[in-house]
């Protein structure tokens, strides 16, 4: 599990993808998510160790850090 001590760190998430935790939030609400599940949930966002891309987000409690 990741915290916010961690923020600037390099982490993994589930999938294996390592990058760099650049917010924590714990309200989080998908709006892209059907609206039966939009409900606040806590994330992490991740972005590219190097090169750009795109960012993601993650669950905390199943990333770590590298």
């Amino acid at each position: 599990m990741i915290t916010k001590a961690d923020i600037g760190a390099r982490v993994r998430d589930r999938d294996g993808r390592v990058g760099i935790l650049t917010h924590l939030m714990s309200d989080y609400v998908d709006p892209e998510a059907p609206p039966r599940d939009r409900h606040p949930r806590q994330v992490a966002f991740l972005r590219p160790v190097r090169g750009g891309g795109r960012e993601w987000l993650a669950s905390p409690e199943e990333a770590s850090r590298v």
